[in-house]
């Protein structure tokens, strides 16, 4: 589990050995110091913002949230974040748990599309089911009512065979 420690200030002031390396640090030196906005993006910047002021008014926040992350290279990662808002002498500190759920967030999209995908599919098998269905029934029961108006008039003409040959050619 990924372990980082924010002071009063919002700078990192430690973070574990997953930590270092969830943000593609080398070194614990790469990140202490720097500022927690530093490894969000835009949108989740003003979100963590907004949920700091709220847990300094006392109000309650979602304890854990999906936030996308900046690695130190620029790349983006999904985590799942945990804080806990702990009062000391300097202020307010945060400690703060993080989950990287990257993968299992691109393996659900990814079962989303396929989802999505095999649905289609079988939209159209069953449409082009349906429709052959239609184009055979069609010519089927031409040939059906033919045969049984021949048969009708098989059994009307049973005595007179040239009147059904007659019948016969004519239909």
């Amino acid at each position: 589990e990924t372990f980082v420690k924010f002071g009063a200030d919002k700078d990192i002031l430690y973070a574990n050995k997953p930590g270092i390396e969830l943000f593609g640090a080398v070194s614990e030196q790469e990140i202490i110091g720097k500022p927690r906005l530093h490894f969000l993006t835009d949108y989740y910047q003003n979100n963590a913002i907004l949920r700091e002021a709220k847990i300094c008014e006392g109000k309650k926040v979602e304890s854990v949230i999906e936030m996308e992350l900046l690695k130190l290279d620029g790349n983006k990662i999904i985590g799942e974040v945990y804080s806990v808002p702990l009062p000391c002498i300097d202020g307010l500190i945060s400690l703060t748990f993080i989950k990287d759920i990257t993968e299992s967030k691109r393996v659900i999209e990814e079962n989303k599309r396929l989802l999505k995908q095999t649905i289609e599919c079988d939209r159209l098998k069953t449409e082009f089911f349906g429709n052959i269905s239609h184009e055979l029934r069609t010519p089927l029961n031409i040939i059906l009512s033919g045969i049984q108006l021949l048969n009708s008039i098989n059994k009307n003409s049973e005595d007179n065979y040239n009147e059904f040959i007659t019948s016969f050619e004519k239909y």
